[in-house]
């Protein structure tokens, strides 16, 4: 007796996958503040940094929740003990994706941007 095939499940449209902006290569350097961003949300989500771009967008392209916002802030803190004394919310204020936290590093421990 066979089994019956179940079509796949439907899942909910989130919208155009982040794509890499022309001239962007894979192989480029990276700054900084971003490799950092890019190994500590690595660490929390459990991927290779490799495959976090700047402009995947941390809850619709990555889901990250407020757990995980918290298990990064730590990771961050261990590199940069100043974060400790800036509030969650502070770290986050305005950053849709990895390229917007390395921004927002930048301005807050004043990491060098190369």
């Amino acid at each position: 007796m066979t089994r019956p095939t179940l079509p796949p499940p439907v899942l909910p449209w989130a919208g155009p996958p982040a794509t890499r902006p022309a001239g962007d290569r894979a192989d480029a350097p990276v700054p900084a503040t971003l490799r950092a961003v890019r190994e500590e949300v690595a660490r929390v989500l459990g991927q290779p940094s490799q495959e976090l771009t700047p402009e995947l967008r941390l809850e619709d392209d990555l889901d990250v929740d407020s757990v995980m916002l918290i298990e990064m802030k730590c990771c961050l803190e261990h590199r940069y003990p100043e974060l400790a004394e800036v509030s969650l919310a502070d770290v986050f204020l305005g950053c849709g994706t990895l390229g917007d936290l390395a921004d927002r590093l930048t301005e807050l421990v004043g990491l060098p941007v190369g």
